[in-house]
């Protein structure tokens, strides 16, 4: 393009740079627009956001580098190659690293802040100044270099440099037969990129693109995601892949930074050992899951972990068990553990399990002969509409140690017919973090549960059910434990918390 420059500017410089400063402010105009509430341009807005522009604003450059080229101009050309190269290794520098390896370069008095006033005005803080010491222990990050396929870099600059010299001749005047390079070139350029992406796209380890359980994940979310819901990210790896494959705008997605509670493998111990969940987060990303908690009736997180990862203490997955209410996990149709999906309910905020609070209504169910469910919480009014969460709290307590780890269920039953219309997920107290097994005698635990309402809920009054079992090891057989000191249904099996659900008709506020 920049021959055609050449042209445009001979013909109006004025013209031209009318044209140039149009797009300009065209470009930053409808990108502020479309990019919606969350737009922010920061210090970086000008380099980052103008580069789509880019190619037509450095046509104005294009009478510069034809002046270059004229007889007598050595001592210029010098200079300019001499830019040229500084420009191209302040390029190359801030491309061949992850920034986030910048900030901890920095002294300790920046805070790990990579904005940090020096770093923007003092030449020995500069990016192209520190991201290269780490060349030698690091390498550099590029696409191809992380895929394996070093030959489409090589091929990439063998066009680079054919460019350039088809750019020389058409700017000395002397165009010929390369003034039907440029198009020739543009096309090889699209192509070069094409074929480049395509063979790199099950290779990049960073996107992970072959790993079918998050592109399951990302599938689903576009089906089942409301207007509204969040989705959190514990791994930067699956942010990497969700940002390069995940098109809609529903849910928003929030990269979290590795708890410090959280081991990043078997061998490596985690920076925090604490049974306060509060420690187990740096603080900023606790405030951001506090706040989208407060702010949002939904959450959704893509874990990269297990209950099959023993080493693994999945500390927000733990502490979404504690501070909301789990719906489950998605079902995606995948032997990967390493990519779990799964939803919570934070309409209502439960009970805080670090406070001696024993609930709003008080029970008298016990199952089998040690185990207590001595109260409950039901926030909200009561009232529902079809395909709400019915989000409860149970507060259970033991007054013996327990050897079995007994796995609890609930239901949503119809108070007239008594035949279950939902169920909830089966698991232990807190999601499978409080195992009875692990419960200590006359310390009382939270167990937050949610249940989804079938869309096609008769309007009427519902009764919760809640079922205490443990599966024979011997027979395989599932052992439900007796329920005493309350109201029951079943074969004495079933305990029917204290509350009514009353279910409004679709489209009926509740």
């Amino acid at each position: 393009s920049l021959p055609g420059g050449v042209v445009l500017w001979r013909r109006g410089r004025y013209q031209l740079a009318l044209t140039i400063a149009t797009l300009a402010a065209a470009y930053t105009l409808c990108h502020a627009l479309s990019a919606g509430p969350h737009w922010s341009g920061g210090l970086s807005w000008p380099p980052r956001f103008l580069l789509p522009a880019l190619p037509v604003i450095m046509l104005a450059a294009a009478p510069l580098a034809e002046n270059l080229l004229k007889p007598g101009r050595g001592r210029l050309r010098l200079i300019w190659a001499a830019l040229l190269a500084y420009g191209i290794w302040i390029q190359f520098s801030g491309v061949s690293l992850n920034w986030s390896f910048y900030s901890q370069l920095l002294p300790p008095e920046s805070a790990g802040y990579a904005e940090w006033l020096p770093s923007l005005y003092q030449p020995r803080y500069f990016r192209w100044v520190l991201l290269p010491q780490l060349w030698g222990r690091l390498g550099v990050d590029f696409l191809w270099m992380r895929a394996g396929l070093p030959v489409w870099g090589l091929s990439f600059g063998v066009l680079a440099l054919c460019a350039s010299i088809a750019l020389i001749k058409c700017l000395a005047g002397r165009p010929g037969r390369w003034r039907y390079m440029p198009p020739l070139l543009a096309m090889m350029s699209l192509n070069l990129i094409l074929f480049n992406l395509s063979a790199a796209y099950d290779k990049d380890p960073r996107t992970q693109s072959a790993q079918p359980a998050l592109h399951a994940a990302g599938q689903f979310l576009g089906e089942a995601a409301d207007p509204g819901d969040i989705l959190l990210l514990t791994s930067h790896d699956s942010a990497h892949h969700i940002l390069n494959h995940f098109d809609d705008r529903q849910p928003r997605s929030i990269a979290l930074v590795r708890p410090l509670a959280q081991a990043a493998s078997p061998k490596q111990p985690a920076l925090v050992e604490s049974l306060n969940p509060y420690s187990w987060f740096d603080v900023p990303s606790l405030r951001i899951i506090q706040h989208v908690m407060s702010k949002h009736e939904r959450v959704w997180l893509l874990d990269n972990t297990s209950p099959f990862m023993p080493w693994s203490f999945r500390p927000l997955e733990r502490y979404l068990a504690l501070y909301a209410y789990p719906l489950g996990a998605a079902p995606l149709d995948t032997a990967d553990d390493s990519a779990r999906l799964l939803l919570y309910s934070t309409r209502y905020k439960p009970p805080d399990p670090m406070t001696l609070y024993r609930g709003q209504r008080t029970t008298s169910l016990r199952y089998g002969d040690s185990i207590a469910l001595i109260g409950m919480e039901l926030p909200g009014t009561g009232v529902y509409k079809p395909g709400d969460a019915l989000a409860f709290s149970l507060h259970w307590q033991s007054d013996r140690p327990l050897d079995a780890s007994y796995t609890v269920a609930s239901f949503i039953a119809d108070a007239a017919t008594s035949r279950p219309i939902a169920q909830g997920v089966d698991s232990a107290p807190q999601a499978g973090f409080a195992p009875t097994s692990a419960w200590q005698p006359g310390i009382a635990i939270w167990d937050n549960r949610a249940i989804e309402l079938p869309e096609d809920t008769a309007a009427g009054e519902y009764h919760l059910w809640i079922v205490m079992y443990a599966l024979d090891s011997d027979s395989g057989e599932i052992k439900r434990l007796p329920v005493t000191g309350g109201d029951v249904a079943g074969d004495g099996d079933i305990g029917i918390l204290p509350v009514t659900i009353t279910v409004t008709a679709q489209g009926q506020a509740p």
